[in-house]
């Protein structure tokens, strides 16, 4: 519990800054119940935060051009309450013929789901194909938004779920871990990295982590 707990506070602060006009998110709201201001020094590391992971989604769509790979996909390890598809999407920018993937723990997921449920995606929900019939851990399936129930440390389950879902491994695939696997131990986290690179081969792996924990805003956090 205490790992999803860091999803609750990390979304918080993430919506601090985009109020504090650091950036524009206004989906944020759809996850937050009660909002509340973050220090300065908080405000600057999510905007940096942000700015790094918007760059990298620009990076991508220009490598990967619609023209060139008509098909692509993005899996989001440990996504949480992360907005992103939802502002790619109404920013027109995310590319036709692109999933979006989205794993964490089933509890948090389906605490996501009730909000998006009040929310104007709601019409997400309205689909449940034959993948989310059949196993449990899909908790929502459509053309483009993907939404899976798994522990990262089991990557059997997580095969099991890209089989079922019908998954191409092999075109243009972006994994993207912000701030998710310095949550599991060392073994789990060396294995789910040898299990992309296995079966993904054409695929680039993003991990966004701190790694100065003696820095004003570290100590903070």
């Amino acid at each position: 519990m205490l790992v999803q707990n860091t999803n609750d506070s990390s979304i918080v602060s993430k919506l601090s800054a985009a109020n504090k006009g650091y950036f524009l998110d206004q989906w944020l709201k759809m996850f937050v119940d009660k909002e509340q201001k973050r220090s300065p020094i908080i405000n600057r590391g999510y905007y940096i935060r942000f700015k790094a992971i918007e760059a990298l989604f620009q990076s991508w769509f220009n490598e990967v051009p619609v023209s060139i790979y008509p098909k692509s996909q993005i899996i989001s390890l440990g996504a949480g309450f992360d907005s992103s598809y939802f502002r790619l999407k109404k920013l027109n920018v995310f590319p036709p013929g692109c999933k979006y993937i989205e794993i964490d723990y089933r509890d948090v997921l389906k605490r996501k789901i009730e909000y998006i449920a009040k929310s104007e995606f709601s019409h997400l929900l309205n689909i449940c194909n034959k993948q989310v019939e059949r196993n449990s851990n899909i908790l929502l399936s459509s053309d483009e938004y993907v939404m899976l129930g798994v522990d990262l440390q089991n990557c059997k389950e997580l095969e099991t779920c890209f089989c079922d879902l019908e998954i191409d491994f092999n075109i243009p695939t972006l994994f993207l871990s912000e701030c998710a696997l310095t949550y599991i131990n060392l073994k789990s986290s060396n294995n789910l990295i040898q299990w992309v690179q296995a079966h993904f081969l054409n695929s680039a792996f993003v991990l966004y982590e701190q790694v100065h924990d003696d820095d004003g805003f570290s100590l903070v956090m």
